[in-house]
């Protein structure tokens, strides 16, 4: 939030798909991920990291990405370390929650 009054949020949800076709489901390091971004920060700040482990591979590791619904503007990506950051900016302070098992974060 910011301190203007009135006190403007913007929120964004996503929803994190786990694909695995293997015998143990990745794991995550935590059941939600919620991060807070100023209004300036600029395009490619780092938000957050998840961490997922998965049984099956050799080494534990998961990979990550983010895809697009309905062809819509991708607003986040993910790199191989599990670090989310913003592809757009900001229209003012930010909240974003992301719970990995797909349920919305209220």
């Amino acid at each position: 939030m910011d301190r203007g009054v009135p006190s403007l949020q913007t929120s964004r949800n996503m929803t994190i798909r786990v694909s695995d076709v293997n015998e143990f489901r990745p794991t995550f390091s935590s059941s939600e991920y919620s991060a807070i971004a100023l209004d300036t920060a600029p395009v490619g700040t780092s938000l957050l990291q998840v961490l997922a482990i998965d049984g099956d591979a050799e080494d534990n590791t998961v990979s990550y990405s983010i895809l697009s619904q309905d062809n819509t503007t991708i607003e986040f990506s993910v790199d191989a370390n599990g670090v989310i950051r913003n592809e757009e900016p900001f229209p003012r302070a930010t909240r974003s929650n992301v719970s990995p098992n797909g349920l919305p974060v209220l």
